[in-house]
């Protein structure tokens, strides 16, 4: 018996997740990176349904992951992960990708991403405030570090502080000090009077720090 977890070819009807899941597990690592490449550029790749207008491009991907088997879902997520590697060495990348590319390692857990992502997250360079991959790329930090919250440690903690200035990523910065509990109680109790609590609360219970939640509400950020 053919279990759903891995499509063959000889089913008809399958659903566009099955039958790209079924091409990307066929493709060896460059053409895989490839395929990821042309879908987030918004171009076509040979067996790959179409872009629709009420997609991203990256939903295909995420879909094929959930619906594929373990080692290809490991595959996809340690190949967007080099991708993440090479877009943080380029000297001059494209935002368009590079945001395309956060959202996909977030929506997939591609937690191997940990530190290219932080990387790009803590690259502000001369920036008076923050563009948006560096927006997204925070968002992705928080997502895989809350999957993994283990590897949070210093260099992470400076990156959510320096965030803290700018005020479009002051909740989600906050979340992740509060939540991976980086930084000390006084800190935060500087901190979290200056943001809607009610916000940070809602932002803390969707990224899964309810623990954190009722530390808050509790008026405590004891270790």
């Amino acid at each position: 018996m053919t279990s759903k977890s891995e499509p063959t070819g000889t089913a008809p009807g399958l659903s566009p997740a099955f039958e790209a899941a079924r091409l990307l597990r066929q493709l060896d690592e460059e053409e895989l990176k490839k395929s990821i490449w042309h879908r987030l550029h918004g171009q076509s790749f040979p067996g790959l349904p179409g872009l629709t207008s009420d997609s991203s491009a990256s939903d295909i991907l995420a879909d094929a992951l959930h619906v594929g088997d373990a080692q290809f879902a490991n595959r996809l997520r340690a190949t967007v992960s080099r991708l993440l590697q090479d877009a943080s060495e380029s000297s001059d990348p494209d935002p368009e990708y590079m945001c395309g590319l956060l959202y996909l390692a977030a929506r997939i857990s591609a937690t191997e991403a940990i530190v290219p992502v932080t990387f790009i997250a803590g690259n502000f360079g001369d920036d008076v405030s923050p563009n948006p991959v560096h927006l997204e790329s925070l968002r992705c930090l928080l997502a895989l570090l809350a999957v993994s919250p283990q590897q949070a440690g210093r260099w992470q903690a400076d990156v959510f502080s320096a965030h803290l200035q700018h005020a479009s990523c002051t909740i989600p910065a906050l979340t992740g000090l509060i939540g991976l509990r980086l930084s000390t109680p006084a800190e935060l109790r500087r901190l979290t009077g200056k943001v809607d609590e009610d916000e940070l609360q809602f932002s803390l219970r969707f990224c899964g720090f309810s623990d954190a939640s009722a530390r808050l509400s509790a008026g405590s950020h004891a270790d």
